[in-house]
Formats: C-alpha cells, sequence, structure tokens
C-alpha cells in the first residue's frame, strides 16, 4: 500500500526515509521549539548529522514555502 504525501501550499513533503525529509524533520523539530533563528539552527543540525548545506538549504526553504513561512514581501515582483 502506497502511502500518499502531504500537499500544501503546492508544495509535496518528500518520502519517508530521504534526506530531504530528515531536512523537514529537523525544520519541524526546530519550528516547534519557536527557535527565533530557525534557519541557522537547522542548517547547524543538519551539518551535525552529516547532510550538506546545499541539501539542507533548499530543502529548508521548500519547507518554509509548505508550511506558508515564505517571505510574502517580495510576492509579486517575479
Amino acid at each position: 500500500m502506497k502511502i500518499k504525501s502531504e500537499i500544501k501550499n503546492g508544495v509535496k513533503r518528500p518520502g519517508v526515509g530521504t534526506i530531504n525529509r530528515r531536512v523537514w524533520d529537523i525544520s519541524d523539530e526546530v519550528y516547534k521549539t519557536k527557535e527565533p533563528k530557525l534557519r541557522r539552527v537547522v542548517l547547524i543540525r543538519c551539518a551535525e548529522e552529516g547532510i550538506s548545506i546545499r541539501t539542507a538549504s533548499v530543502e529548508h526553504c521548500v519547507w518554509r514555502r509548505h508550511t506558508g513561512l515564505v517571505n510574502k514581501r517580495n510576492k509579486g515582483t517575479e
């Protein structure tokens, strides 16, 4: 039986057991702590687990779009 991934804001959550999903899980964990420097803490935690900073950075940005935390300030200028 195939499990459907959650889709929000046009972004699909990565599959369980992937590196991308681990970045998302870390982002979820850090977000729940209400850490003021969310991105920095996520990147540090990912690096500690051996995840590439580039992968962590890209996936954290995608996670932000999925959760609706995208900076709306520049919307419409693209």
